[in-house]
């Protein structure tokens, strides 16, 4: 018997005997994992988001640096429907009433808040869990869902079983284990994960463990740097006091703190020292521009920004502002690299995880073609200058366009193969352009039409050798005839008398 068959016999909306909720914690206390989820049939992602968040995320700038640049492109983007037999272009895009929900997925929410929080969810946790619900005026709303508070009960446990399915969702408040959770069927959830966790089944992987040593590196040479000036802005002082029974170890102790107390610190530097007889100080010389701190940590920081497929340039890292990566045509590479390879990846995926909550538009008139959820990339600032070379495309094509139909291509077919690209689709519409016809064809053909028309009887019907027509001369009007009876009366019809 197969889960659904279980499932099934467990549970049904007809009747009382177990609830969905049941049926969620019915299959999600079987013993305990331990590794991913709190039994063999749950996954949740690991418990440390609120150290990730602080320490890494929040703690460190470069971290931040990049993930502010994936998200402040990410949330600009806008969503429509697209026809699946229809191509991909911007004119083929359009909405509907369901998109109202993103447009306000919560009460003063919008879309770019909505990515927002998607995206920085992935970046910590590498998931990002959405659920639809109503409002006080039963308005729908989608529900952010906090992704380490979150565990995926599944059907089977994954380590034994090959056919596992996502059967909900649990929700704990305040953290796994923490009181009841409350469940959500998988329909009404929207999990987003675009990579994928390689020990998880479902869940997703954030981009910052594989750079958590990267981070580490990165901080620890900026306390490296930071230590330095707090401690005198110089490596240390030696002071030597000359061999002297009357100094006590007393005496020592006070005389370093008076001097700690006075040339200690960046405020102290570069005051003048004083010391009394028998006191001898040697300074250890420092040189920041010695230390290799900053290679270290421009190569941690082009780490940290490669694996979030950020170019350093477009997050504005020191490795990126330096040399000929600053040049306007570099910057422009980099900039639709991080757009092909990274940004529109996250789109795709985001729209496919979040489209199941969203009303599907109803079929179009000839149009039965299920809608996709796309993105619409026209009002994405960084996409500003490929609208200048759309726009050169077009005038290719409307060029191209134009010399199809002047040789010979019908309008429609012509149209197609615009949008196709498709040669075969390309049908004759019977008239030729002059450039098609042979030297003293077009000439040739004219004579010849000239000549079946001069060989048209004129009225006269006069034809003369060689298919000369004789002068069209008037033809003559004869005068009518007189009458020859007498004229009737229009009113009594008799004839008038003569003479009177």
């Amino acid at each position: 018997m197969g889960f659904w068959q279980k499932a099934k016999n467990l549970w049904s909306y007809r009747s009382a005997e177990m609830s969905f909720t049941d049926l969620l914690k019915y299959y999600g206390s079987f013993g305990h994992w331990g590794v991913v989820g709190t039994s063999p049939n749950t996954e949740a992602a690991p418990r440390d988001f609120e150290t990730v968040a602080h320490d890494i995320y929040m703690g460190s700038g470069v971290v931040y640096m990049v993930a502010q640049a994936r998200a402040k492109i990410f949330s600009e983007a806008r969503f429509k429907w697209r026809r699946v037999n229809e191509p991909a272009t911007p004119f083929n895009l359009f909405t509907s009433r369901g998109l109202d929900l993103l447009e306000r997925p919560w009460q003063n929410g919008s879309t770019s808040a909505l990515l927002m929080r998607a995206i920085q969810d992935v970046d910590i946790a590498g998931n990002f869990y959405c659920v639809r619900t109503t409002d006080h005026q039963n308005r729908p709303r989608l529900r952010r869902l906090r992704p380490d508070w979150v565990e995926v009960v599944l059907t089977k446990d994954p380590t034994v079983a090959t056919e596992v399915d996502v059967l909900g969702y649990a929700y704990y408040p305040g953290g796994i284990g923490n009181g009841e959770p409350e469940y959500f069927s998988a329909e009404e959830v929207a999990h987003w994960a675009p990579d994928p966790d390689p020990r998880a089944q479902y869940l997703g992987m954030s981009w910052l463990v594989p750079v958590m040593e990267e981070v580490m590196t990165e901080k620890e040479a900026q306390k490296h740097r930071r230590n330095f000036f707090r401690r005198g802005a110089q490596l240390g002082v030696a002071v030597t006091v000359t061999k002297d029974k009357a100094v006590t170890a007393d005496k020592m102790r006070q005389f370093k703190e008076e001097f700690l107390s006075k040339h200690q610190g960046a405020r102290n530097a570069h005051e003048p020292l004083f010391l009394g007889p028998g006191a001898d100080v040697k300074i250890i010389e420092a040189d920041p521009s010695t230390w290799d701190t900053r290679s270290i940590s421009g190569l941690a920081e082009t780490h940290i920004a490669g694996v979030a497929g950020v170019p350093p340039v477009v997050a504005g890292l020191s490795e990126g502002l330096s040399g000929s990566t600053l040049n306007a045509g570099n910057y422009k590479v980099a900039a639709r690299g991080f757009i092909d390879r990274t940004i529109r990846p996250l789109w795709h995926s985001f729209a496919n995880a979040i489209e199941p909550l969203i009303d599907p538009p109803k079929p179009r008139k000839g149009n039965g073609s299920p809608a996709r959820l796309t993105v619409d990339e026209r009002e994405v600032s960084v996409l500003n200058d490929d609208r200048l070379e759309d726009a050169d495309i077009m005038g290719k094509h409307t060029t191209t366009f134009n010399t199809l139909i002047t040789n010979g291509c019908t309008f429609e077919s012509a149209q197609e193969y615009i949008v196709t690209g498709d040669f075969t689709v390309l049908k004759d519409s019977g008239y030729k352009s002059v450039q098609l016809y042979k030297p003293g064809e077009l000439l040739s053909e004219k004579d010849k039409a000239s000549t079946e028309e001069s060989d048209t009887p004129n009225k006269t019907g006069g034809l003369k050798e060689g298919g000369q027509v004789d002068p069209v001369t008037e033809p003559t009007v004869e005068p009518p005839d007189e009458p020859t009876h007498d004229p009737v009366t229009p009113k009594t019809g008799e004839q008038p008398k003569k003479g009177g």
